[in-house]
């Protein structure tokens, strides 16, 4: 499940770089979310704690849609 999201991560990471209207801020707020959203889930995950663990995962997402919108 992880695998899926990294590619969107590496992808929004790389166009952060690449894209010279960005917003630095926004999209290192993106990234922080990601990163530390998926470093709470994987213990979550394999403690099998039902509602934080989807909390964790929406976090990740969020915070791949924040950095989606630095580049907008």
């Amino acid at each position: 499940m992880l695998r899926e999201y990294l590619s969107a991560f590496a992808v929004l990471a790389g166009l952060a770089f690449i894209v010279p209207d960005v917003n630095a801020a926004q999209a290192t707020l993106g990234a922080q979310l990601f990163f530390f959203a998926r470093l709470a889930y994987l213990p979550l995950y394999l403690l099998a704690v039902p509602v934080v663990r989807s909390t964790a995962y929406t976090v990740g997402f969020i915070g791949l849609v924040v950095m989606g919108l630095a580049l907008v």
